[in-house]
């Protein structure tokens, strides 16, 4: 409760069998018995600037002085010292299921598939990405749709499930990017060591593939048939979003429709801009 004497901690990881670990300047910490205490062993003093748990429940280990290790019962069982694993200095590690991921200095991404947990290179299937224009890779993040999203000192962008780069002009004002997470609405948060806290939240509307170009003044669902009011006519949709002509409606396709809406008894009424008047639809 009191804190720790600890210098200073750069960051957590809790293996699956409860142990806690925390990285610093002076080395690599263990939490036994209420207590932070060091670890004995070669490359267990060096500064370390992220931890993760891998698929097989051991911790790897990202170094400032851009080396990687894994920390397997006890000891470690590989080290990558700077440019063994790859030409680039390493950043950040993060770990999904059987994937690990190591973010660069520059502007490019590891993703390694571990095939065992003996971490020889006939263990690894090692694949490298371009971030493009992001560099300086300060945070990962894998999300429940495959996407890998990447944070950088120049704004934040995502690798796909089918691993394309995708950023925008929003996304790129996101800079100084330290920890990204999604929320259970799908909202994106994003720490940020420059400009404090993020909040991207997902939009409530999306370009619809009947890809209308018309002035839509008002929508309504009934039954699983959406009608939409344009200044051009009544257009009607299925439940998969597919065009339909609904009996009876036919006269509304070329009229001006102000206003369209569903009633609490299911009725369907719909404002036309015209000698038509005022429709209910049953």
């Amino acid at each position: 409760q009191d804190g720790t004497t600890l210098p200073s901690v750069r960051c957590f990881a809790e293996l699956p069998d409860g142990r806690i670990f925390t990285g610093t300047t002076s080395g690599l910490f263990e939490y036994i018995d209420g207590v932070f205490l060091p670890l004995p062993g070669e490359h267990m003093g060096e500064s370390i600037d992220s931890l993760a748990v891998d698929a097989f429940g051991n911790l790897w280990c990202c170094g400032s002085a851009s080396s990687i290790f894994v920390y397997k019962d006890g000891e470690v069982v590989r080290y990558w010292d700077t440019d063994e694993l790859y030409k680039e200095k390493y950043r950040i590690v993060a770990a999904q299921d059987d994937r690990v991921y190591v973010g660069t200095f520059s502007n490019c991404l590891l993703e390694l598939e571990l095939l065992d947990d003996t971490y020889l290179d006939s263990g690894i299937n090692m694949r490298v990405y371009s971030t493009e224009s992001l560099s300086t890779i300060n945070a990962i993040y894998p999300d429940k749709e495959g996407n890998l999203w990447i944070g950088a000192d120049n704004g934040i962008g995502f690798l796909t499930k089918e691993r394309t780069m995708q950023t925008d002009d929003e996304l790129s004002q996101c800079v100084g990017a330290s920890q990204i997470m999604k929320d259970y609405e799908g909202g994106l948060w994003i720490a940020s060591s420059k400009k404090g806290v993020y909040q991207i939240s997902e939009g409530r509307f999306y370009h619809d593939q009947t890809s209308l170009t018309k002035s839509v003044n008002a929508t309504t669902i009934n039954s699983k048939v959406t009608f939409i009011a344009t200044d051009t006519g009544l257009i009607t949709l299925d439940g998969d979003r597919n065009p339909i002509n609904i009996p009876g409606l036919e006269m509304l396709h070329d009229v001006r429709i102000r206003d369209v809406m569903t009633d609490s008894q299911g009725l369907v009424w719909i404002c036309t801009y015209s000698d038509l008047g005022l429709f209910c639809y049953d």
